[in-house]
C-alpha cells in the first residue's frame, strides 16, 4: 500500500473489508501506470530482440549509451557540468570506460543536481530505496521508462508461463496490516489485480495455517515475494503437507538474494521452478532467469560492466563489482553508476543460433540481507524497508542482533541533513515489523565496517551459531506442532 497521510489514516483505523478495496484501489492505479503508453509495443519488441545476435546488442547497447549521454548533458545539471568538463561529445563514445563513475553519495548528497529538468517533478514518479548497501536514495523515473522496465521484466514472467491476469499470491515488504490488528487476518485483496497480499513481517507458526489455508482456496498461479518469506512457507508445507489445490506454474523470487537452500526447499516443496532475477529501486538494468536455468544479462535494459578491484573486467568466475548503466533513467541517469552488489560472471553462451547470446552470469551475490529472530515474530527478514522512514538522513545503516530480543541499529548520520527526532518514525516503523517483545538500541558509529569482498550487509544476525541453530531447530518445532 503506498497510501500516505489521511488515507493511510483511514486506511489504519478501517475495517478490512475497507482495507480491501483500498489496496484494490491501489492495485488499479499501479495496473493502468504499469500496463499503459507503449508497454504493448515494448513487450512484442523484447519478445523479439531477445533472439538477435551479440553484434546487435553490442550495437543497440552503443546507439542507446550515446543517447543517454546527449539526454544527461542537455536536461541534468550534474552530468552537463561534469562531462562538459571533462569534454565528452555523445557522438564520439566508443566505449563506455571513457566515462567517469557515479557514486551512490552522489545521488544521495546532489538530487537535485542529478534529476533532469525537462519534466515537472510533480510528473515523475517518486521511489525510496534502503539499498542493498544501507545507503537510502530518493529516487525519480520518467512514467515511459518505468513501463519499459516493465515490460523488459514481463519477458522473464513470460519466459515462465506467466501471463496478465493469472492469480498471484504475493509476499512483499508493504505494511498492510496495521498496527492495532491484534487478531485480524494477514493478508489483504487486490482485487482488480488478481492478487492476494501477504503480509511478510506476520509468518509465525500461529498465522502460517491460515495463510495457507487461505493461498489453497484462492488457487493461485504464481507465488511471487521475498525468498525469505517463501522459505519460511516452504519449511511449513514440508512439515504438514501441500494442499492439492495449491499447484502454482511458477515461483518468482524477487528482491533480496536467493539462496541455494531456499531455492532447493521452495521447488522440491512446490513442484515447480523458482525463477530469480536481479534488478534495483533506483532501476538498474536487470539480470533475469531463463528456463534453460542460466541468468542473463538483458543488454536492452542497460550495460553491466563486471569489475575488479583494480578496476578491470573480471573474467569469467571471477567475483566482481557490478557498476551498471541503465537506459531506463533519463529522469536520474545512473550511467556507470557503483551500485556497490556483486555477482560472479559467466562464460559467454555459444555462438549456436537456438541459444539466446546475452551474456550470462553464474551467481549474483548482492542483497545479502540476513534475518533476526524475535521471540514474538520468529524469523523476520527485509528490515531494510524500515530506513525508507528518513531516506537521505544517514550516509549508512545496519541492523545487528548479538542477543535474541535485542537489536542494535547502528547509524552513520548525516550531520547537516540528520534529525534526532526522525527516530521516532523509526521506531515506530520498526515494532511494526518486529513485534513488541525486542528492544531496540541506537549506536551511533563514524563508519560501518564491511565484509569479505568489501561487501556491505544491511542486517547481521550475529547470534551464536549454536544459538542460531537452536533457534531454528526451535522454530521448526514450533512449526510442526
Amino acid at each position: 500500500m503506498g497510501a500516505k497521510g489521511p488515507l493511510k489514516k483511514l486506511y489504519d483505523h478501517g475495517p478490512v473489508w475497507l482495507q480491501n478495496i483500498m489496496v484494490s484501489g491501489y492495485g488499479w492505479q499501479r495496473h493502468h501506470l504499469r500496463y499503459g503508453g507503449e508497454w504493448r509495443k515494448w513487450v512484442d519488441f523484447f519478445m523479439e530482440s531477445q533472439y538477435w545476435s551479440a553484434e546487435q546488442f553490442e550495437a543497440y547497447q552503443l546507439q542507446r549509451l550515446q543517447q543517454l549521454v546527449r539526454h544527461s548533458m542537455k536536461h541534468v545539471p550534474y552530468y552537463r557540468d561534469t562531462y562538459g568538463a571533462l569534454g565528452i561529445v555523445p557522438e564520439e563514445i566508443t566505449d563506455i570506460k571513457q566515462l567517469p563513475f557515479l557514486e551512490k553519495d552522489t545521488l544521495r548528497t546532489q538530487l537535485e543536481r542529478c534529476t533532469a529538468q525537462c519534466w515537472p517533478r510533480n510528473k515523475l514518479l517518486e521511489f525510496h530505496t534502503s539499498g542493498s548497501t544501507g545507503t537510502p536514495l530518493t529516487y525519480f523515473m520518467e512514467r515511459e521508462d518505468f513501463r519499459e522496465r516493465m515490460a523488459q521484466l514481463e519477458r522473464q514472467r513470460r519466459w515462465a508461463g506467466v501471463r496478465e491476469g493469472d492469480r498471484v499470491v504475493s509476499f512483499g515488504g508493504s505494511l498492510i496490516v496495521p498496527e492495532k490488528d491484534k487478531t485480524g487476518p494477514t493478508w489483504r485483496h487486490n482485487w482488480f489485480g488478481h492478487q492476494l497480499v501477504v503480509s511478510s513481517y506476520h509468518l509465525s507458526p500461529q498465522n502460517l495455517p491460515g495463510i495457507v489455508d487461505k493461498m489453497a482456496h484462492f488457487r493461485p498461479k504464481i507465488i511471487e515475494g521475498y525468498p525469505s518469506a517463501l522459505y519460511v512457507v516452504a519449511r511449513w508445507l514440508e512439515q504438514h503437507g501441500k494442499p492439492e489445490s495449491l499447484q502454482p506454474i511458477a515461483i518468482l523470487a524477487t528482491a533480496e538474494t536467493l539462496h541455494d537452500y531456499q531455492r532447493q526447499t521452495i521447488q522440491d516443496v512446490f513442484g515447480t521452478r523458482v525463477y530469480n532475477y536481479y534488478g534495483s529501486s533506483e532501476a538498474a538494468p536487470l539480470i533475469t532467469e531463463h528456463p534453460d536455468g542460466f541468468l542473463y544479462v538483458n543488454p536492452e535494459s542497460g550495460i553491466f560492466e563486471f569489475l575488479l578491484e583494480n578496476g578491470t573486467d573480471a573474467a569469467p568466475g571471477e567475483t566482481a563489482e557490478m557498476v551498471v548503466t541503465s537506459f531506463q533513467t533519463r529522469a536520474m541517469p545512473l550511467i556507470r553508476y557503483r551500485i556497490r552488489d556483486a555477482a560472479i560472471p559467466d562464460y559467454p553462451p555459444s555462438p549456436d543460433l537456438s541459444t539466446l547470446q546475452m551474456p550470462r552470469v553464474r551467481t549474483i551475490i548482492g542483497r545479502m540481507d540476513d534475518m533476526i529472530y524475535t521471540s514474538d515474530r520468529g524469523w523476520i527478514g527485509r528490515l531494510s524497508q524500515a530506513v525508507k522512514v528518513f531516506p537521505g538522513s544517514i550516509r549508512e545503516a545496519q541492523i545487528v542482533q548479538y542477543h535474541v530480543d535485542e537489536i542494535v541499529i547502528r547509524l552513520v548520520p548525516d550531520p547537516d541533513l540528520f534529525d534526532e527526532s526522525q527516530l521516532e518514525l523509526l521506531f515506530a516503523d520498526l515494532r511494526k515489523r518486529i513485534g513488541t517483545a525486542a528492544e531496540i538500541r541506537i549506536e551511533y558509529v563514524n563508519s560501518i565496517e564491511r565484509g569479505p569482498n568489501n561487501k556491505f550487509k544491511y542486517v547481521v544476525n550475529a547470534l551464536p551459531d549454536d544459538e542460531k541453530s537452536a533457534l531454528q531447530m526451535r522454530t521448526h518445532s514450533e512449526t510442526v506442532g
